[in-house]
């Protein structure tokens, strides 16, 4: 049976005629339209698997005009009802008399790339949309203290139009000149790395003179040194407010009553003489449980030597001001994180102490923080995935030449069972990588439409073997769950690592509850989980929860971190939670974890609502470990020993290899044998001249060429897909 030599290209290949009837298609576009075999295929006109007819109609006008047409986008309609993407270049072949014969050309599934390009659009919209929509005026710097960004609020307060304040310097566009050392001195100060908050004077446009509360806070743009940001509220209000407090205790509170900011007047000893009705209600107290308070006995221990001294520099500072952020513990023990501006005016018979206004500020924090959490996850993502990729190579050449020995039949036996440890021991460091490679979001996925209800159904015997007999394990489903679309193999990976996860947390037995929802996501939604902001949109929940001994806040924190591990020396990898973190996440999910100590951990993963049915698992290619074949490879690749496994491998079919070590040297040998190569595999990222860089030079002569592009690394493979 003659075998079709374009059946093993990643794209799709087709041939048609002018009135929409197939007349060839390799194996991959047969498999990407989703046929069940060729004939099938060819039954169904061409132009039915247009989404839209128009698009097959510009298709066919610019080919019969221009005679190619390039790139050409449009959505296909495949053989089970689903719809993708695809990229068409295709020519038309004319006959001598000028009439079409034919239409041939190449298709590319596009719909990942199509769909990612979308959700940046959202994401874009949405982080514009906040920042617009701030209640501060807000600047962007870069490191020279010149104006990137502003938002609306900022064009409103001071009278400057983005065009009018972009790439000025602010302490030319806003600061006074007798206040520009002062500015200077912060902006300084705040590129060293730390925060600042103060309140000071800015100038409007029209010359209007705005008291201002400032934060102002370090930040990275993406290939600069450290730049700026800052918030700027108008506190004109405010010092009314106060300067009106030290002509009349009366109007101090009928000013203050209504105050949306919290106000609280302290004696010199830190004890509470006065609360708003702002500060009773952020705090959960009434105003008279207030009153009487120590300052300090319910602020955070981690604050409090900060508080006391910010509070001992005021007291003794008659007519002085002091701002501080820390955290404040309500009454239902809810901590909250409160920025205060405190002012010294026991010199003031109308308040006669120190008065403090408060904003909780705990979500601006959060969102902080949560920031500088997924920035360090994504860095110790990189690093793992980088070191899995080259330890990967590693064990690939010890694997490969560890089967060539063990393939020769007249190897001592007992040299054979020392190299099956050898094998063996290879195989676990394999797995290892993977579960590194799972974590930094660089493996090779293969996502089908799944239901998770029968994905849990389906674990529930495994479990009852690796659970001990004291778990009772629960399974709660919706039953019209929505589809996701997900790795079948990582999924049951994500479900078997949090069980075991469970159990070594019930030593002494528990409950084990898988549980599973339809959720909608809406805009007013806060942040989901640790890292990340949630999109809005439809999603399918698996929460997993067990009763064990929980975590404290300390653990929690870290148990997404490779390697990190509660058990004792040599009981545990660290790396089951890692690999579940970077499952969801190259899955398009979301992960949240709630623990209490003592009262167990729930586990909540988010994955979005996919459309379809559910899709059978692609079916194993059989072995054809024996099969010999006869072609001349031409093969580049940096690695030596990667080169020599490879090299060897394919001679051991049948087929003659030429060898070259990097993209430059392998550019010769073309040059010299091109009518002899049949098929070139390169490394992808090569030193000098890159894997498709050489794929390029070669067809230029060769546009037939067949290439085979090697890659560790998912990212740098799907950034050039279009080869």
């Amino acid at each position: 049976m003659n075998r079709d030599p374009f059946d093993g290209l990643p794209i799709g290949l087709y041939r048609t005629s002018p009135d929409g009837r197939l007349l060839y298609a390799n194996q991959a576009l047969i498999e990407m339209m989703k046929y069940p075999d060729l004939e099938t295929l060819k039954k169904d006109s061409v132009t039915k698997q247009y989404t839209h007819e128009a698009d097959r109609d510009r298709w066919r006008e610019t080919l019969e005009r221009d005679g190619v047409v390039t790139n050409f986008e449009n959505l296909n309609r495949c053989y089970d009802g689903s719809r993708i993407w695809v990229r068409d270049n295709a020519r038309a072949v004319r006959g001598p008399d000028g009439k079409t014969l034919y239409y041939e050309g190449a298709l590319e599934d596009v719909t990942a790339r199509r769909e990612t390009e979308e959700r940046l659009a959202k994401e874009r919209t949405y982080f514009t949309q906040l920042f617009e929509s701030a209640p501060e005026g807000i600047a962007m710097l870069d490191k020279d203290d010149r104006v990137v960004m502003i938002n609306s609020e900022f064009s409103r307060m001071f009278g400057y139009s983005a065009e009018e304040a972009l790439g000025k310097r602010l302490n030319v566009l806003i600061v006074p000149p007798e206040l520009k050392e002062e500015g200077n001195r912060y902006t300084q100060t705040v590129q060293a790395g730390l925060r600042l908050t103060f309140e000071s004077v800015r100038c409007a446009k029209d010359g209007r003179r705005i008291p201002v509360s400032v934060l102002a806070r370090p930040f990275s743009l993406p290939g600069q040194d450290t730049a700026v940001y800052a918030i700027y509220r108008d506190i004109t209000e405010r010092q009314e407010a106060l300067e009106a407090l030290r002509k009349s205790e009366d109007r101090f509170r009928s000013l203050i009553e209504d105050a949306s900011e919290m106000v609280s007047i302290f004696d010199t000893s830190g004890r509470r003489t006065y609360a708003s009705p702002a500060t009773a209600r952020t705090l959960g107290y009434t105003q008279e449980e207030l009153y009487g308070h120590n300052a300090f006995e319910q602020i955070h221990p981690d604050d409090l030597a900060r508080c006391r001294e910010m509070f001992g520099e005021l007291a003794r500072d008659v007519g002085g001001s002091r701002s501080l952020d820390f955290r404040y513990r309500r009454k239902d023990g809810e901590w909250r994180m409160l920025s205060t501006v405190g002012k010294n005016l026991t010199n003031d018979p109308g308040v006669g102490g120190i008065v403090i206004n408060s904003r909780d500020v705990t979500e601006q924090h959060n969102l902080a923080d949560q920031l500088r959490r997924a920035q360090k996850m994504e860095a110790v993502g990189r690093l793992a995935g980088g070191v899995a990729h080259d330890f990967n190579n590693l064990l690939t050449v010890i694997s490969t030449y560890t089967d060539f020995i063990l393939g020769d039949a007249d190897l001592p036996s007992s040299h054979r069972d020392d190299l099956q440890e050898i094998k063996k021991a290879s195989d676990r460091a394999a797995g290892l990588t993977r579960q590194l490679l799972a974590f930094g979001r660089s493996q090779v996925l293969q996502p089908r439409i799944l239901n998770l209800n029968r994905e849990v159904e389906d674990i529930r015997h495994m479990l009852e073997r690796v659970l001990a007999a004291n778990i009772e394990v629960r399974i709660r489903t919706q039953q019209d769950l929505w589809m996701v679309k997900a790795d079948h193999g990582q999924m049951e990976q994500v479900v078997l690592n949090l069980a075991l996860n469970a159990r070594d947390a019930m030593a002494e037995g528990g409950t084990l509850t898988f549980t599973t929802a339809n959720e909608t996501v809406g805009l007013a939604s806060t942040l989901y989980d640790q890292e990340f902001l949630i999109q809005p949109g439809d999603y399918v929940a698996l929460t997993v929860t067990d009763s064990g001994t929980g975590m404290d806040r300390t653990t929690e924190r870290k148990i997404f971190e490779p390697f990190f591990t509660t058990k004792g020396l040599g009981k545990g990898t660290g790396l089951g939670l890692a690999t579940v973190y970077g499952i969801v996440n190259q899955t398009g999910g979301y992960i949240n974890v709630e623990t209490q100590l003592g009262k167990g951990t729930s586990f909540r993963i988010l994955l979005p609502r996919a459309h379809g049915t559910i899709e059978p698992e692609s079916p194993k290619t059989g072995d054809r470990a024996s099969a010999s074949f006869s072609a001349t490879i031409l093969i580049a690749e940096d690695e030596r020993p990667v080169r020599d496994a490879v090299e060897r491998m394919l001679r051991e079919k049948g087929y003659t290899v030429l060898s070259a070590v990097n993209g430059r040297e392998a550019i010769g040998i073309w040059q010299e044998s091109s009518d002899k190569i049949d098929l070139l595999i390169t490394d992808l990222m090569m030193p000098e001249v890159g894997g498709l860089e050489l794929a390029d030079h070669c067809r230029r002569k060769r546009p037939d060429l067949p290439v085979i592009f090697m890659s560790g690394f998912t990212e740098a493979a799907s950034a050039n897909a279009e080869m």
